[in-house]
């Protein structure tokens, strides 16, 4: 019997994060982002409500209460932060606020941005983001505007913190940076090969011992700064969380497991 591990790279972030006990839906476990790639994520439910915190004021557009999820931005070069946060469906609302520059998920104190305009309401494009044409800082809920806000003129050095909210409809976003700022690089996840081996048990039953270890070297390559760890999920990778040990025992044949690269000095994955 054969038995086979598909090893997967995190490149980006797609699909759902489902509520764990430590989740993006909470602000001390966003995502931080890094580098100029597009990544998709799909909030689901809600976490720990940080603004019951009296360090926190309730976004002034909306109460952000439905399926959330928390970034984090280190600026690397000063610049105009602008993206474009981009439904994959037309029939999506998604809602976002900003607070910084330097602040901590228990002083956030107010949003410096905040969208949740509805774009069915309002006949507008579901897209949303900031952008360098316009003007408004503040916009929403319903009908009132069109989605985009004023650019951020950013510093190196500052750290900023948003949280996106779908009140309404289904479905993952993209994110895509578009501005000048610029983010820390992100490490690269080199590929590997699948892992096979042949059962020779007395009781055939599908489970074998995998040495994960031997990949790590070819994960890293010249890299340095960098550790990596291995996750059954794709959410457990994303925030790094229950790593694997080596060896490892497959519970399925076969089996996906997800490999996490981060360096240790941006914190970037």
């Amino acid at each position: 019997l054969v038995m086979k591990l598909k090893i997967y790279i995190i490149i980006f972030l797609l699909g759902c994060l489902y509520t764990y006990s430590q989740t993006p839906n909470d602000c001390d476990y966003a995502i931080l982002v890094c580098g100029n790639t597009s990544f998709g994520l799909e909030p689901a439910g809600v976490g720990f409500d940080e603004f019951s915190l009296p360090g926190n004021t309730t976004p002034p557009c909306y109460a952000f209460n439905n399926n959330t999820i928390w970034l984090r931005f280190v600026i690397a070069e000063a610049g105009e932060f602008t993206f474009d946060l981009i439904p994959e469906s037309d029939q999506a609302d998604y809602d976002f606020a900003i607070y910084g520059p330097n602040v901590d998920c228990e002083n956030l104190g107010e949003a410096i941005r905040c969208s949740s305009t509805n774009p069915q309401n309002a006949g507008v494009p579901v897209n949303t983001g900031l952008n360098l044409t316009e003007t408004d800082h503040f916009e929403g809920p319903g009908e009132d505007g069109n989605g985009y806000l004023q650019f951020l003129d950013v510093l190196a050095g500052e750290e900023y913190i948003m949280i996106i909210d779908r009140p309404h409809g289904s479905g993952a976003f993209s994110l895509e940076m578009t501005g000048s700022a610029v983010l820390p690089d992100q490490p690269v996840a080199h590929g590997v090969a699948d892992l096979s081996t042949c059962e020779y048990d007395k009781v055939i039953d599908g489970f074998a011992e995998f040495d994960l270890e031997p990949l790590i070297p070819e994960i890293i390559q010249s890299q340095t700064n960098v550790t990596v760890s291995f996750h059954k999920s794709l959410n457990d990778a994303n925030i790094g969380i229950n790593p694997l040990s080596s060896p490892f025992t497959n519970t399925s044949n076969p089996m996906t497991v997800y490999y996490r690269i981060e360096n240790t000095t941006s914190e970037c994955i």
